[in-house]
């Protein structure tokens, strides 16, 4: 009698309820990292979901002969003979070669790098280890947690916060998957999988890691808060969460059987997707931490400068007048005096301006989403070797001071010279961008209604050699930036003013 492929053979072979956890990871990655758009994550997801299967099917493959001499796999298509070995792998390739196309021509090619590393190693390094060494464990951690990059990088990450989350979800599949060792142990050995359970048979090794490594995942599960891309709010979450975790393995410590090893592992699957679910919800609401980030918050910006972008008035700003330099562009009124520090520790003033195109930000080094974005725009455009200077002025100059700047700038490998950043008091900075730029920024100081205290722009302001701004670009805006470039250079072709007027 000739075994069935059914629906149960199906699931067998692509093992759905991984297939939907690496779904959610790879989502959460794409999330945490708040993009404008999200016209990539059906790609993303889709993507993902047929490489998932492929890399389970090709492990199926490889695994064969060790999946017929074990209880628990024995049910699989190729042990059954529901399927063929040549079915199996044709169609395994056909899903893989589907999923990376979509993921490369939908999601980018950073996104098709992290999902060929992930598949690469699962396949190629982690499989084959299972047979040989029991630090398997450790090296197929690293393509369970690429996913969330795959995803963050889909939307233009990943940032500060996509790493953090990828570190918890690598250190999260320690203590779940050494459970499942531990519950398993006789069948693994069986197999011939060498795991750490085998070399461990009373587990009196992993009782006393079992919560280390849970406490490990409670430390990680905070670097959002420290990083300041979420709220405390979601720390004491992922804290009560992790609380109960870490239960399960001290229970686990103390009596380690069968029962409190799945113990261990039902309190891991409940764990990992509350706390993803916990620190994407806060993530994207906690406009008071990542302001700059929210749309709700840019958006306010824009309503400023709707229209002066395109030579309409920004509020608070003088009347836009045409100055006769032959340009063409608005003038949005010279920037005040003003005196803030240098990331070289020096005064700037208003006369370092002179003489020069400046393009001009407001960003803060702690920032998790779109002051990375802002400055990756800035560095493309030197590259390109415009003939402009680049200002970042920050609107955290608590925590911002000209050696945090200049860490902030090597980052991107900006030049001294031609990318300067500026800290000073909360209230010089305020004053030189509501009145100097008459761009929305909170720089820490008194709360306003309706704004976080750190809030900043999301426009460039571009200011011409006598100190004049004369235009507003959205970072985001391809066409915005593409008319950047055309007005650096007609400012660039204005002869410098006179120093004696």
């Amino acid at each position: 009698m000739v075994a069935r492929f059914d629906r149960a053979s199906l699931a067998a072979l692509i093992r759905p309820r991984i297939a939907l956890l690496v779904l959610v990871v790879t989502a959460v990655g794409y999330l945490l990292e708040r993009p404008a758009s999200y016209a990539a994550l059906p790609w993303v997801v889709l993507g993902t979901l047929f490489v998932a299967a492929a890399g389970c099917a090709l492990n199926h493959f490889l695994e064969r002969d060790a999946d017929a001499l074990m209880k628990r796999t024995r049910t699989r298509p190729l042990v059954t003979g529901a399927l063929t070995e040549r079915q199996v792998v044709i169609g395994s390739l056909l899903s893989l070669a589907a999923g990376l196309l979509m993921i490369g021509l939908g999601a980018g090619i950073g996104a098709l790098a992290y999902q060929a590393a992930a598949i690469t190693i699962y396949l190629a390094i982690y499989t084959p280890l299972k047979q040989h060494t029991v630090s398997n464990t450790w090296i197929g951690a690293i393509p369970g947690a690429l996913p969330l990059l795959v995803g963050a990088a889909a939307a233009g990450g990943p940032t500060p916060v996509a790493w953090a989350a990828f570190g918890l979800v690598f250190l999260w599949q320690l203590p779940h998957f050494f459970a499942i060792a531990s519950m398993y142990r006789e069948e693994y050995a069986s197999g011939g999988m060498r795991m750490l359970s085998g070399d461990d048979p009373d587990d009196s090794l992993l009782r006393w890691q079992m919560p280390l490594l849970v406490m490990c995942v409670m430390l990680v599960s905070l670097l959002p808060v420290i990083l300041g891309s979420a709220r405390p709010l979601y720390g004491l979450a992922a804290l009560g969460l992790g609380a109960l975790f870490l239960l399960a393995a001290f229970a686990f410590y103390a009596r380690p059987d069968r029962v409190r090893a799945r113990q261990v592992v039902v309190a891991s699957v409940i764990y990992l997707p509350l706390v993803l679910l916990a620190l994407t919800l806060d993530v994207a609401c906690a406009t008071h931490v990542e302001p700059e980030a929210c749309e709700d918050c840019v958006s306010i910006g824009d309503d400023h400068l709707e229209g002066a972008s395109h030579g309409a008035m920004a509020v608070n700003a003088p009347q836009v007048a045409e100055l006769i330099d032959g340009t063409g562009l608005p003038d949005h009124g010279q920037v005040p005096e003003f005196s803030l520090v240098g990331d070289d520790g020096q005064a700037f003033t208003r006369s370092d301006l002179g003489g020069d195109v400046w393009v001009v930000d407001f960003i803060f080094t702690r920032c998790a989403v779109t002051c990375g974005q802002m400055s990756d725009a800035y560095a493309l455009l030197m590259q390109e070797g415009l003939e402009t200077r680049f200002l970042s002025v920050t609107v955290d100059p608590r925590n911002d001071g000209p050696q945090e700047l200049t860490a902030y700038r090597s980052k991107w490998n900006g030049d001294a010279e031609e990318w300067r950043l500026l800290t000073g008091t909360s209230r010089d900075i305020q004053h030189l961008a509501e009145v100097g730029f008459s761009l929305p920024v909170n720089a820490g100081t008194e709360p306003v209604a309706g704004m976080p205290p750190l809030f900043h722009s999301g426009k460039f302001a571009l200011v011409g050699k006598n100190a004049h701004v004369r235009g507003y670009y959205d970072y985001r805006d391809e066409l915005d930036l593409k008319r950047l470039r055309e007005d650096i250079a007609k400012l660039a072709a204005v002869p410098s003013p006179d120093p004696q007027g």
